[in-house]
This record gives structure tokens, sequence and C-alpha cells, in this order.
């Protein structure tokens, strides 16, 4: 068996020497990114859902989807964020391999692209990824799930990339891919990964209780701090999309490959600690409210580069009479400790002023006191606006905040 010291273990420390882009803190949603994604099926829609949700929450500025027509109206109420576009399918309720021509015209206007999550029918979605990879000219691509299928016998519409894919097999998918069997793969997953990732010219994220990260001839990473319970239906289209929006945010495929391992590894031991090991759900890592507040401004911090995280997160705690509620779930926060939390998501950034355009509109006493002292405190200071004069949205301003970073 390949020894784990060949690959790199991802901790905070290694993950500073690769930091994710720094979000522009002039910019607008567009430079932070579009994500396409492509997949689902009539008897799986919720996995396209899981991704381009993990994938707005990795900071992606724009999110579209594609989905077979069946189930495409269902898929735009439940995600009003995206774009949904409907696609031609076939008799199962998958995308039809017909649609692969629109589907790359649809994928040339964006940064990213992922392929994949809720194709249950391996044979249409062979057909289609191979008619998608050999025309799609897209600066990031994500394959996932039945996808796979496609490039045993495909490999040159994966090389045509020119090592700008991921994939993200678990160990079965990569045995299957290398024509190989599970234990063997099992063996030397290490090994494995670095042998995919080279003849496939792609990075490669082969997930287990341990997963490795190998890019083609370069650096291979390894986390071992993955909880137990993201072993769970959906877990790997959150990971898809998580990659998937770090790469429309500008990360190079190894990167944005490190980090979506890590970020969703670190969010599922958040739950652990706070759930229990076992029975939380894949889409439970992505919804702030299930995480303690330390860990949810924590991570926070994490995916929009924050430096000197952990000092700035207890001082501003402490600053909005948060601190002694650190440990508790933002679920369980009265709407005048979360409109505070979502202050301190913002300000997180720096020192920056948040102004609304109705400063007090839907804001309890307490959150309204802080505005105030905020505002008194806002000479020469640079200022962000988040503008609502709706209340219903004043409250989770940390979704608002997005947009700022």
């Amino acid at each position: 068996m390949t020894e784990p010291t060949d690959a790199i273990e991802l901790t905070p420390d290694r993950l500073r020497r690769i930091p994710l882009p720094p979000p522009d803190e002039e910019g607008d949603k567009e430079e932070r990114g579009r994500v396409l994604v492509a997949g689902g099926e009539r008897e799986n829609p919720g996995a396209l859902l899981l991704a381009g949700v993990a994938a707005l929450r990795a900071g992606a500025g724009k999110l579209r989807l594609a989905a077979p027509e069946s189930i495409a109206v269902a898929l735009g109420v439940a995600l009003p964020e995206a774009r949904v576009f409907a696609l031609e399918e076939t008799k199962h309720g998958a995308i039809s391999p017909r649609a692969a021509e629109r589907l790359a015209g649809l994928a040339a206007g964006v940064d990213a692209l992922l392929l994949g999550p809720g194709m249950i029918d391996e044979e249409s979605a062979s057909a289609l990824a191979a008619g998608v990879l050999e025309r799609v000219e897209v600066p990031g691509v994500v394959l996932d799930a039945g996808c796979f299928a496609c490039l045993s016998a495909r490999r040159d519409a994966l090389h045509r990339l020119g090592g700008r894919a991921v994939l993200t097999p678990h160990v079965g998918e990569m045995a299957a891919l290398l024509g190989m069997e599970k234990d063997a793969v099992a063996a030397d997953p290490l090994g494995i990964a670095r042998r995919a990732a080279d003849e496939l010219r792609a990075v490669v994220a082969l997930k287990g209780s341990t997963t490795y990260i190998a890019a083609p001839g370069g650096d291979a990473y390894r986390y071992e701090g993955g909880a137990v319970g993201l072993a769970t239906s959906g877990s790997g289209d959150v990971l898809a999309g998580l990659v998937a929006g770090l790469l429309a945010r500008g990360a190079e495929p190894v990167r944005a490959a490190a980090w979506g391992v890590y970020l969703h590894g670190e969010a599922g031991n958040a739950l652990a600690a706070s759930r229990g090991r076992i029975g939380y759900l894949a889409h439970e890592p992505l919804v702030y409210k299930e995480l303690t507040a330390l860990e949810n401004l924590d991570l926070y911090g994490r995916l929009y580069h924050v430096p000197e995280r952990r000092e700035t997160i207890g001082a501003l705690l402490e600053r909005f009479g948060l601190w002694e509620a650190r440990h508790q779930r933002v679920g369980s926060f009265s709407r005048g400790m979360q409109q505070r939390l979502a202050l301190c998501r913002v300000l997180l950034h720096g020192p920056e002023l948040l102004l609304l355009d109705e400063p007090h509109a839907g804001l309890d006493a307490s959150a309204q006191t802080l505005v105030d002292d905020l505002l008194a405190e806002s000479a020469g200071a640079r200022t962000l606006v988040v503008a609502s004069h709706d209340p219903e949205r004043v409250s989770p301003l940390a979704t608002q905040a997005l947009a700022l970073a």
C-alpha cells in the first residue's frame, strides 16, 4: 500500500499557502463567476438542487441549472436564485443525448460547468457527457456520477480540456472507470488517484474516509478529517457543487478540489459535534443555522479568505454580545441574535461599515442600536452598502453580504 505521507495533508496552515482568490471588494456577482450545473432525472431532481445550492454557498456569483424538462419548473421554484433551462429528455426522464449541443451552448457563457449530479441512467449520461465534452470550451469543468461511464472509451474528450477538469469519484466509480476491482483501488487509493489523474489529464478527488486529491504530474493532497456522517445520500452532489463554485471564483482545478474537500469535511465535523456522528442530511452542512455561531463565522472566514480569522471572530462576537452564545446552534438564536450574527459576517471582512437604505427596517431594538453605533463610527471609513426595502430580507444579511464579498 502507498504510504499516506506521499500526499500533503490538508490543514489550515497548508491551505494558507494555497489561498482562494480573494473576492474583489468593489466587484459584483459577475466577477465572482457563473456556474452551470447540468443533470438530474425525473426520479432524482434533488441532486441538482443540492449541487446548485453548494455552488452558491461556495461564493459563485450566478447560477444556471440545466435539467430535464419535466423537473425544470419545480427546480426553479425550489431555488429561485437560479436561472433554469429545460432540456429535451428521454422516456426515463433523463436529459437526452440529443441535448448535448444545446447544453454546450449554454456552457459557453459560464466560468465553470458541473455535469453529472443526479444522472442515474448511465447509458444516456455517458452519451450526453461525450457529446458535451467534445464541444465545450469552459475555464473549468467538474464531472460527477453517471458521466464517468463515458471516460473509459472517450478519454480524448477529456484530454482536450487541457487539465481544466476535476473528477470526484468514489472507490466504486474509480474501479469501473479504470477497469479494476474495488479492492485494488481501496488498497492503494493515492497511487490510483495519481494514475487516473495522469491518464485522464484531469484533477482527481478520490473520495473515501481519507480523500486523495491528485493533479496530473503534480502534487497530491489528502484530507483525513471527514466525519462518517458525510457518507450519506447526496453528499457527493454537495461536494461537486462546492468545487464548481470555487472554480467559478477563479481557483485553479487542484486548488478548488482541495478547498472543496476540506470545507465540506470541516462542515461535516461541525455538524457531528453539535448533532451526533451520523443522522444529519447532505444539505445540512450548507445551512448556517445548523452550525454554532463560532463554527458559522469560522467557516465563512475560511471560505472568504479572511486573515487572522480567529482573533477577528472573537472580537466581533464580544462586540455584538454573542460571545456567551458562541457554542449555541444558530438555529436556536432569537431573531435579534441572528441579525447580530449577520452583521458579524458582513464586518468580518474588515472595519467597513454596514449601511441599510432604511437603517432600522426589520431590525429589533438591539440590532438597531448596533447599527446606530456603527453609523456613528463611520467617519473616514470605507462604506459597504446593503440595500433592502423589504424587512423580510434584512434578517438573513449573510446572503445579502455575499454580493459584496
